[in-house]
């Protein structure tokens, strides 16, 4: 019988050491995880400082672009009406001049008489 209590006291020890082993890994397993969740989350807390700081500069970028954006719209219009009003005054009414040069060349080629009744008509109301 003080074989079986040994025996039974043996097989206890036994089991009680594989169960602390067991519970040992498991610890020093969790212990490494825990750190890499550590050194990861350091990582990611970096990385969003870094992404905060690009977006952040981003923005004053896209701010100084739409600037500059507004900024040459503005000469853009500025010179638009200034050519439009550059062209309205160089481009005389064609249509006016041509037909005073062919009065003139009419005028030139006619007989004294037909001047005559010409300048009669213009001045009949």
């Amino acid at each position: 019988m003080l074989r079986k209590t040994l025996l039974i006291l043996s097989l206890a020890c036994l089991g009680f050491a594989v169960f602390a082993y067991l519970q040992f890994n498991e610890k020093q397993q969790l212990s490494a995880q825990l750190d890499l969740q550590v050194d990861f989350r350091s990582q990611l807390l970096e990385q969003v400082e870094l992404n905060t700081q690009q977006r952040l500069a981003f923005e004053r970028q896209i701010a100084i672009l739409e600037e500059s954006l507004a900024t040459s719209n503005n000469q853009i219009t500025g010179l638009t009406q200034s050519l439009q009003a550059a062209q309205a005054a160089a481009n005389p009414d064609l249509e006016a001049i041509r037909e005073d040069i062919r009065l003139q060349v009419e005028d030139e080629l006619q007989s004294p008489q037909a001047r005559v009744r010409r300048l009669a008509r213009t001045l009949t109301p």
